[in-house]
């Protein structure tokens, strides 16, 4: 397993308490690249969460929407993106976008681009 898989899953894990203020519960693994989180009502939402790596650009995060829009409205569910700066002004009826800082810092040498969230 990679240093940026491990990474990202640390960041998800530490990222808990912020998504259990928004009334997600049951961080677990999901499909392909999301894990899976409950929102409120209980069902099952697609999260991602990316401290490392490229992060998520607004057009990025718009296309992965867009592509599952369809099973988002058929369960009732919300794509959860974790952004470990200012998320991209994004808004759509599917989506949640939290800030979470993650517990080390971002800005160290090589990192910087890769934590901002273009």
């Amino acid at each position: 397993m990679s240093d940026t898989v491990v990474a990202n899953a640390l960041y998800q894990q530490d990222s808990m308490p912020v998504l259990a203020e928004h009334g997600f519960t049951r961080l677990r693994p999901g499909r392909g690249i999301y894990r899976a989180i409950n929102n409120a009502r209980g069902m099952t939402c697609p999260l991602l969460g990316q401290v490392m790596s490229r992060g998520y650009s607004r057009t990025h995060i718009k296309s992965i929407v867009t592509k599952i829009e369809i099973d988002l409205m058929t369960q009732q569910a919300v794509l959860v993106v974790l952004c470990p700066v200012e998320p991209p002004k994004l808004e759509h009826r599917q989506l949640v976008l939290l800030q979470v800082e993650p517990r080390w810092s971002v800005s160290g040498p090589g990192d910087e681009r890769a934590a901002r969230v273009r």
